[in-house]
């Protein structure tokens, strides 16, 4: 538990880094964009733990104690006098529409990334289980429409499917509430082949897909023990991690769903 707070809370701070920093930042490149000579840029507040000037522009950059903001510090003659040789280097002598956009250019930013997130989000697209059919029940509509282990669902009911959700979600309560559902699937050779579903009567069952007599294909793990509580009855009985069950009450294992449905 203590370990998920303090992971939690780094996550946290190096979010709120993350986005001060490009929200000042933003600040900064306006600024200098601007013509505004800028004296400090901080991450965080409070005592520096660490600060650099930098030769060229002179701008110091600082890293505070208080990871909980930045602030971009500017020539201001608001804060101090400032001689008038400096005033076209000075914020406020700046005209208005570059005042404007040295302000709104910190949100801008952080606009910005957020699109450029989400754009990279929607291009990564969303995990979810290939539609692969595993089992497939004798005796059920699946088995009647001719689906086979490894028959990959590319449409139902017209519509393309890319994970099982399109197919569970959406398409089957849609589809089989006429009791029927028309699937495209492609086999394990590369034909390409209609499967019509007839399911009538089994939209409101609560296990549709048992009905249908129809599995996802799953990943298979080898029935390796990861872990072994103490004072369980696996401990009890000697097992230990890494221990690999070969057999159980004689009967050969290959995989963990074969020994939890042997269990």
């Amino acid at each position: 538990m203590t370990a998920t707070i303090a992971i939690s809370l780094f996550a946290f701070l190096l979010a709120i880094a993350v986005l001060v920093s490009l929200h000042e930042l933003g600040h900064y490149l306006a600024a200098r964009a601007c013509g505004v000579y800028v004296l400090r840029f901080s991450i965080g507040f409070g005592r520096p733990l660490w600060r650099w000037e930098s030769p060229r522009s002179g701008t110091e950059w600082v890293v505070a104690a208080l990871p909980f903001g930045g602030y971009v510090k500017m020539l201001d003659c608001r804060e101090f006098a400032v001689p008038e040789k400096y005033h076209r280097y000075e914020f406020t002598h700046r005209p208005l529409a570059q005042r404007a956009a040295i302000v709104a250019a910190g949100p801008a930013v952080n606009l910005l990334l957020a699109a450029a997130l989400y754009a990279l989000v929607s291009m990564l697209g969303e995990p979810g289980l290939r539609p692969l059919v595993g089992d497939v029940a004798p005796d059920t509509p699946a088995a009647a429409a001719g689906l086979e282990p490894g028959d990959e669902v590319l449409r139902a009911d017209g519509a393309p499917v890319a994970a099982w959700q399109d197919v569970v979600l959406p398409l089957l309560s849609s589809g089989l509430a006429d009791g029927r559902l028309a699937l495209t699937v492609r086999r394990e050779g590369g034909g390409v082949r209609e499967a019509v579903l007839e399911a009538p009567g089994l939209l409101e069952a609560p296990d549709l897909l048992a009905e249908l007599g129809l599995q996802p294909m799953r990943p298979t793990h080898a029935p390796v023990v990861g872990m072994v509580t103490a004072g369980s009855p696996a401990a009890a009985a000697g097992l230990r991690a890494g221990d690999r069950i070969r057999t159980l009450d004689g009967a050969a294992v290959a995989s963990w769903p074969e020994l939890a449905r042997a269990l």
